[in-house]
């Protein structure tokens, strides 16, 4: 079960999370709602198959979780994740070679 703690700074909270394919732990900072860092509006090009798995997946959350949720959290979520995962994704030059180092650190068991 994750930990939440009180960082140095008042408002935020950080989760202790374990990462069963590192065996690291991994401290991820929760803003609280009441003091979410303001969102900036940006565009997203997706191919007509990204837009499709984007709706399947909110359908499937708003199905089995009983929660709609924008397609932005969706993305904001799995960015976060990325971050946390510690991904060196410095070296990548195309879509793909994210792609790669992505997969790479999903599928390793």
């Amino acid at each position: 079960m994750p930990k939440k703690t009180t960082s140095a700074r008042r408002e935020d909270v950080t989760e202790t999370l374990y990462d069963r394919v590192t065996g690291r732990t991994v401290e991820v900072v929760i803003h609280p709602p009441e003091v979410q860092p303001a969102l900036v509006p940006v565009t997203v090009n997706l191919r007509k198959d990204q837009r499709r798995r984007l709706a399947a997946l909110k359908s499937e959350i708003s199905r089995t979780g009983g929660v709609t949720m924008p397609a932005a959290a969706v993305i904001r979520g799995v960015l976060d994740a990325v971050a946390a995962a510690d991904l060196n994704l410095g070296q990548c030059r195309t879509e793909a070679d994210i792609k790669a180092a992505v997969l790479a650190r999903l599928t390793r068991r």
